[in-house]
């Protein structure tokens, strides 16, 4: 019997996504854990799922004052984790897509400060996106890497999103944060590849959490994904969720 051969091939490329952060409301266990993640796998791509930041304080929404963090705070922060993520991996390419967070500074702007509208940097802007070297994709637009569509969010909310996003698809992957979950779905294309629908967590302290009841965030899952590009295009995703300041990667138990 001829024996089976392992082929093989050029190393897959790997892709960290990175879901909803909402400094300042950030949990740090959770960011520390996410840099030593990036550090071990050392991707060749980032993306940033967007709501990197919060921006409370200009919200319609009511809010904790004791809580809420200032813009300018927030976008220091923002900055600064920017800057720690790429500096403990080198990336070749850096996404950073708008979330419904970051919008809100567009309807701040828009609804509260009209008049001072062309006063205020947009958003990539403020946090240096061009200069720090990340690709910028607004707020309900998407991006393609291979054969998968990376986006904030694809118009639906909540346990059906991941279904809803799978089937508008068309046999592409969707991976998407927003919602705070980490789920996902996989299915056979009709050419035979392997098509994935990926909600992928978020990086929030669960005590800031104010404006729904605590039972309700039983689905909120600290972590992130981890993508691997096939020569095909094809991507095959990873969720990665943090448990008590731990995770697994690549086989690998990673601690802080």
């Amino acid at each position: 019997m001829k024996k089976a051969q392992v082929v093989k091939n050029k190393p897959l490329e790997k892709i960290l996504v990175i879901p909803d952060q909402h400094f300042n409301i950030n949990c740090n266990r959770a960011w520390k854990l996410l840099l030593l993640v990036a550090k071990q796998l050392k991707p060749d791509i980032i993306v940033i799922l967007g709501d990197m930041l919060d921006l409370a304080d200009i919200s319609r929404y009511s809010k904790d004052a004791n809580i809420v963090a200032k813009v300018h705070e927030e976008i220091s922060s923002g900055k600064q984790a920017l800057d720690e993520l790429t500096k403990v991996c080198k990336p070749y390419r850096k996404v950073f897509i708008e979330g419904n967070h970051e919008e809100r500074l567009n309807t701040y702007k828009n609804d509260k400060a009209e008049a001072l509208a062309n006063l205020i940097n947009p958003i990539d802007e403020l946090l240096g996106l061009e200069e720090r070297g990340w690709e910028f994709v607004k707020y309900k637009h998407s991006i393609k890497i291979g054969r998968c569509k990376f986006s904030h969010f694809f118009g639906h909310s909540g346990d059906i999103s991941v279904k809803k996003a799978l089937e508008d698809g068309q046999g592409y992957s969707m991976v998407f944060g927003h919602t705070h979950a980490l789920s996902y779905l996989t299915k056979r294309t009709d050419d035979g590849r392997v098509a994935q629908s990926i909600t992928c967590g978020w990086g929030g302290d669960f005590k800031s959490i104010d404006y729904r009841h605590q039972i309700k965030t039983k689905g909120y899952v600290q972590g992130c994904v981890i993508g691997y590009l096939f020569s095909s295009g094809t991507v095959q995703f990873v969720p990665v969720p943090f448990q008590r300041g731990s995770c697994v990667i690549e086989g690998k138990l990673i601690s802080i």
